[in-house]
């Protein structure tokens, strides 16, 4: 995939992998040297400890290898001067809008354990679209709207001041504290 990569990025195109990085660690980058000529590596995230990696996965400790491996990746990008932007991606579940903050003390935490001056650079949250009634909705909207306003106010940290968050055009307008139906 190594050469894949390196030969797009070549040839000019900007390049981008998604991963869960379970195994993104420096072997895989020793052994796959092209997988620096990426443009954007973004992580899919299934929760944001360790039960919630096991309920997901059904890997025990999957969320401390993901989180580990995400240092990692950062000091490993700062080491070798890279421009790789690494982002993460959260699908916020129906009752789950408590783990958009959560997920900024998950950004705020690998950015520190890095040692890296350039952290995480962007955010993706998406809407989880399994039907649910319109009370339900309502509720969860209203919880999302409260977890959007955390969301703003952490962001002020010093280690989140220039992570990009993206909210994605379902989310968007609860972003700015928009009830949508």
């Amino acid at each position: 995939i190594g050469e894949l990569i390196s030969f797009g990025a070549y040839e000019g195109f900007r390049l981008s992998l998604y991963t869960n990085a379970y195994l993104l660690n420096r072997k895989l980058f020793e052994r796959h040297p092209g997988l620096w000529d990426l443009d954007v590596l973004r992580v899919s995230l299934y929760g944001l400890d360790d039960e919630s990696y096991m309920n997901a996965t059904g890997k025990a400790a999957a969320f401390q290898r993901v989180k580990q491996n995400l240092v990692e990746l950062l000091s490993l990008r700062h080491e070798r001067n890279k421009n790789m932007k690494v982002g993460l991606n959260l699908i916020i579940l129906p009752n789950q809008a408590w783990q958009a903050p959560k997920v900024l003390d998950l950004i705020t935490d690998v950015n520190d354990l890095s040692g890296a001056p350039r952290g995480i650079d962007f955010l993706t949250l998406r809407e989880d679209y399994t039907p649910a009634d319109s009370e339900e909705k309502y509720e969860d909207h209203s919880a999302l709207v409260s977890a959007f306003q955390d969301v703003r106010e952490r962001c002020r940290h010093p280690q989140l001041k220039n992570l990009n968050i993206d909210y994605g055009y379902a989310l968007h307008p609860i972003s700015k504290g928009v009830k949508s139906s």
